[in-house]
């Protein structure tokens, strides 16, 4: 019932805290397990950025700490909002989402950390096919770009398809299918409509669904259900709606999405 000792230091702001906790897939093996956090500047606790670390626990103390991703201090900043953050494993990489931090112009930058998807290998080095790793204007760590406050991020295990979630700021929360170098939009665009004011050159990948909150609708994280414990549910992209406090289902057919449906 006790908290686990010396975990990485957190900045409590907002929406910033922990964010989330992944045991690696090898976890049995290797004792891995990745974390997501508001981390603070390295000397000034009142700034704060999303950092991904491993670690491992022996004693319920957190030990063996190594950074997977951290911004350049430059890019932390005192605002509380849209840190993401998910993080998954497919076919031997991370995965791991960051918001725009409020700073909306930035999502569209590659060579800035704000508003990103990114993939590693499990130790933070660069895969050598990552769609912007031969860029000098680019962070080589980046996957897509153009997110807003990607706070659901999944695998489908049959696949390896890549979906996530985020919040619009009126609405036009998405579900996206993410895919290599795409660029999804903000701030030019809320799902598949412009966005008044912003910036952002296309091409631009249009979301699966979108929700507006006037339906009542604000997306968070889910998770793609393969199993025969419920076989109506094989396929389904289950996520929670934490306006209705409802949990809804997509299931993708031939690439397309059926209608979204309460489940419970």
């Amino acid at each position: 019932p006790e908290a686990v000792a010396d975990t990485p230091p957190v900045v409590v702001s907002s929406q910033g805290g922990m964010l989330d906790v992944a045991p690696a897939p090898d976890f049995e093996k290797s004792g891995w397990i990745y974390l997501s956090y508001s981390a603070p500047a390295p000397g000034d606790s009142k700034i704060a950025m999303t950092k991904i670390s491993r670690g491992r626990i022996a004693n319920n103390k957190w030990i063996d700490e190594e950074t997977i991703f951290e911004a350049d201090p430059k890019h932390y900043t005192k605002s509380g909002v849209h840190f993401g953050s998910r993080i998954v494993f497919d076919r031997g990489h991370v995965f791991f989402s960051i918001g725009e931090r409020g700073d909306k112009d930035k999502a569209q930058d590659i060579g800035l950390p704000n508003g990103k998807i990114y993939r590693v290998l499990p130790d933070g080095k660069i895969p050598a096919d990552n769609p912007f790793a031969d860029r000098t204007d680019a962070l080589a760590a980046v996957w897509s770009y153009g997110h807003r406050n990607p706070q659901g991020l999944v695998v489908d295990p049959r696949d390896h398809a890549i979906y996530e979630t985020e919040h619009g700021p009126r609405g036009g929360d998405e579900f996206n299918r993410i895919r290599k170098g795409a660029n999804y939009g903000w701030n030019a665009r809320e799902g598949f409509h412009a966005f008044d004011g912003g910036k952002g050159d296309g091409p631009f990948e249009e979301p699966i669904v979108e929700y507006h909150h006037r339906e009542g609708m604000s997306i968070t994280g889910g998770q793609v259900y393969r199993g025969t414990a419920i076989p109506a549910l094989d396929g389904v992209y289950i996520y929670a709606d934490f306006v209705s406090s409802s949990v809804w289902g997509i299931r993708m057919v031939d690439g397309k999405p059926t209608k979204p449906a309460i489940i419970a």
